[in-house]
């Protein structure tokens, strides 16, 4: 019964951190097709994307980095899939070395993402 019970609060707070994770991309998402015409517009989606890969599966930061990564296309009007590649790729690469060889800290992340 506590096994039930235990899977049951795993699944409830995995469901909560991905949806915690989608509302702040797409906060970012509006927040990026919004601002008006600058000549340089904030990647904010990128760094999240890397940030949130390194406390994640490798499986889940691939998911992850091509739907940030297609966020990131349609706000900036370029072709599609292209950056959903780039950050599936990174994300990958990012999770694999967070999984085998670097350890999961908050100083690995932030010198990751600088």
């Amino acid at each position: 019964m506590n096994i039930d019970i235990k899977r049951r609060k795993e699944k409830t707070r995995a469901v909560i951190r991905w949806a915690i994770y989608f509302l702040l991309l797409f906060a970012e998402y509006i927040f990026m097709t919004t601002m008006p015409s600058v000549r340089r517009m904030p990647l904010f989606i990128v760094s999240t994307a890397i940030c949130i890969a390194v406390f994640e599966d490798p499986f889940n930061s691939a998911v992850l980095g091509c739907l940030s990564g297609l966020l990131l296309d349609f706000a900036e009007g370029t072709i599609i899939g292209l950056n959903g590649v780039i950050l599936t790729l990174c994300c990958l690469m990012t999770s694999l070395l967070f999984y085998f060889i670097m350890r999961k800290h908050i100083v690995s992340a932030r010198t990751l993402t600088i």
